[in-house]
Parts: structure tokens; C-alpha cells; sequence
């Protein structure tokens, strides 16, 4: 299988394989310090410390505390603005 890029209106890349581009992605746009928002479940699975290989000579952080499912109805009370954090 190959790589297939598109923008809609933002450059993206899917396919086998795609994820190793992310860190010269953040890299060209000038980005050193990634963050990766996701749920509890899927930080401990090994796909992420796999994906989190690639991103090497980057500073990542893993904010865990986000849920499974953005959709209002899915969040209850929970404020989606819950999920973000700004690095300094």
C-alpha cells in the first residue's frame, strides 16, 4: 500500500506507515514540543509508546484526560475545553 496526501484545507497523510511523517511534520511547521490529547484507554495501550517512538528529538507530553468521544451528548456536563492545555 502507499502514502496518500490530500488537504482538506489542511495537508493530510494516511495510509501504512503515515505516522512516522508526523515528526517532520511538527518539525517544517516549527513545533518542539507536541502535545497528544487522548483517553486513559488508548494512552495505555502500546500503539501510543509505539507512535511516541517516532516522534524522537521532540519534547511530547500525553494529556490522558480526554474522552473517548467528543459528540456533546457523549460528554454530559464536561466542557470540551476540559481536554486542552497550553504549553508555555
Amino acid at each position: 500500500m502507499t502514502i496518500t496526501r490530500f488537504s482538506f484545507p489542511t495537508a493530510i497523510a494516511f495510509g501504512p506507515g503515515a505516522r512516522k511523517l508526523v515528526a517532520r511534520h511538527l518539525q517544517d511547521a516549527g513545533c518542539s514540543r507536541p502535545l497528544v490529547v487522548t483517553d486513559r484507554a488508548l494512552a495505555a495501550l502500546p500503539v501510543l509508546a509505539e507512535f511516541r517512538g517516532h516522534l524522537g528529538g521532540l519534547e511530547v507530553e500525553v494529556f490522558d484526560g480526554g474522552f473517548g468521544n467528543s459528540a456533546p451528548e457523549s460528554r454530559g456536563d464536561r466542557p470540551s475545553s476540559s481536554c486542552f492545555v497550553r504549553a508555555q
